[in-house]
């Protein structure tokens, strides 16, 4: 039994009571501020309390397949989160507290979103190693900040579903920082891909995995068509030991 007097205690009823899907917390018979995962996905969630920003443990987070639009502003207290899965929701911007903090993640997951803009870099990116922006139908432009000196870490980034290609900037430090240093994995599928568009590829200086597929789709406007071998595969091609170029 919890104790009604325990602060601790009490966070986990008021949880409990806005969530009924997890009330078997109650059963756990310890405090919300020990856990370190907490999956609260497919819970026909309109918001997120203010409590779950204040579990000061937790290191993975799995709010996926709700109904959210923004995150509490307390989420950049949490210091210890390096898993955030926020997929299968209606975000249409990435949220403040990824633009203001959360540097600490590790893996970000905005996938199937409604994603309109992201071309203000989010400070969340120092450390991150994996980005999912895929399934953004909305998303139209390659954003610089993938290349600045502060995004060090990324080595997988899926842009697959998306129109980020359409608009790449040109830029002198291209071939110099960011994902040019430390990309590892890419995935294009269905991004209206041609040979000029992956141009940029040449500046991938460690990619290994490229999956440039036309799967999954019957939006032709979405495929992947090369009429020719792009010459981007003459820079990079050597270096990769997965391509996946399933349907083009």
């Amino acid at each position: 039994m919890f104790n009604d007097s325990d602060p601790c205690d009490r966070s986990c009823t008021k949880l409990a009571t806005v969530f009924p899907s997890v009330s078997k917390l109650h059963n756990l018979n310890t405090c919300l501020n020990n856990l370190t995962a907490l999956d609260l996905s497919s819970s026909s969630l309109c918001e997120v309390p203010e409590i779950v920003g204040n579990l000061g443990n937790i290191v993975e987070l799995n709010l996926s397949s709700n109904e959210l639009t923004t995150l509490p502003l307390t989420f950049v207290k949490l210091q210890h989160l390096t898993r955030l899965n926020l997929s299968h929701n209606n975000f249409v911007a990435i949220p403040q507290c990824l633009m203001n903090g959360m540097d600490h993640l590790v893996i970000l997951d905005l996938s199937h979103n409604q994603l309109l803009n992201i071309n203000t870099k989010p400070l969340c990116v120092q450390h991150l190693r994996s980005l999912n922006i895929s399934y953004n139908l909305k998303l139209n432009s390659l954003p610089l900040w993938l290349w600045s000196i502060e995004c060090t870490s990324i080595e997988s980034l899926n842009l697959s579903f998306t129109y980020c290609l359409d608009n790449i900037q040109a830029d002198p430090y291209l071939n110099m920082y960011g994902i040019a240093r430390h990309l590892k994995y890419l995935n294009i599928s269905c991004t209206n891909a041609d040979v000029l568009k992956l141009d940029f590829i040449k500046h991938l200086k460690n990619i290994r995995s490229l999956v440039l597929d036309n799967k999954d789709t019957k939006i032709k406007q979405q495929h992947n068509f090369f009429i020719k071998v792009p010459l981007v595969f003459n820079y990079r091609f050597k270096l990769i030991d997965s391509l996946s170029m399933s349907n083009v």
